[in-house]
């Protein structure tokens, strides 16, 4: 089964990417009008460099400007003492031109045995875009935060998978062994806000400007965190619909 397109729409104007290039095209035309590709060489073979596998770019505002964010995984030379590495390179491009703003490299952690990575742009708020950086397995994963106005590397916070963000929470599972957890960060410091109890199957999406934490307790599936809606900063549960109440319950841990 093919997998959907990773692209963003905007206007008239579509952004295709893969896991080596964007592809600019006017969707009125059908002409393509700019390709994008990373300044440095690609991380993996063209195999890797699928439509299936790349992840959909990201519209955000960079001093005050539309622009499109789409991160690719690269490998850096050697220079000096530093031998050859892998990174993220963060472009965004200009919505209404096609023409690329700037560029923003990114070192993941040196997971042991780590496969291929991948790169995705995870959202932007307040004038910060989350990147997810993970293992094809995504037995290991990292965010990181990037200033959109001045651009720059903010954070980074190592085995976290980040989801979702909205407000200025970015929230997502905290990867522990075998387990995980849910978490909220701060968007502008990657300080953790809020953290709930163990489980497996952990996840975080946006309903409005709230999140909804989906996973199970193994322990006890009356706490179970599934279905679970918070306040994005909150660290406590608002609404469970397994629960009889909509009553506040089963507080999370905030961090100091």
């Amino acid at each position: 089964m093919n997998s959907p397109l990773p692209i963003a729409l905007y206007k008239t104007t579509a952004f295709i990417t893969t896991a080596s290039r964007m592809r600019v095209m006017d969707t009125v035309s059908g002409k393509v009008t700019a390709t994008i590709s990373p300044h440095s060489t690609l991380a993996s073979d063209s195999e890797w460099a699928s439509p299936g596998q790349a992840s959909a770019p990201l519209l955000a505002t960079s001093a005050g400007a539309r622009v499109v964010i789409a991160p690719f995984v690269v490998k850096l030379s050697v220079t000096g003492t530093q031998a050859s590495h892998v990174a993220v390179e963060v472009i965004a491009t200009d919505a209404d031109t096609g023409r690329v703003l700037w560029r923003v490299t990114l070192r993941p952690p040196e997971w042991d045995s780590a496969g291929d990575l991948q790169a995705t742009a995870v959202g932007a708020d307040h004038g910060v875009a989350v990147i997810r950086v993970s293992t094809s397995d995504d037995d290991s994963s990292a965010a990181y935060g990037v200033d959109l106005d001045r651009p720059r590397q903010l954070w980074s916070v190592d085995e976290f998978e980040a989801d979702a963000v909205t407000g200025q929470t970015v929230a997502g599972a905290l990867l522990e062994d075998d387990e995980q957890r849910p978490a909220g960060f701060d968007l502008a410091t990657g300080k953790r806000l809020w953290q709930g109890s163990v489980g497996t199957g952990v996840g975080v999406s946006t309903v409005g400007p709230r999140l909804h934490v989906r996973g199970e307790n193994p322990d006890n599936a009356a706490l179970t965190i599934g279905s679970s809606m918070l306040e994005p900063a909150a660290p406590y549960i608002l609404f469970r619909p397994t629960s009889a109440t909509r009553t506040p319950t089963a507080p999370m841990t905030a961090s100091a």
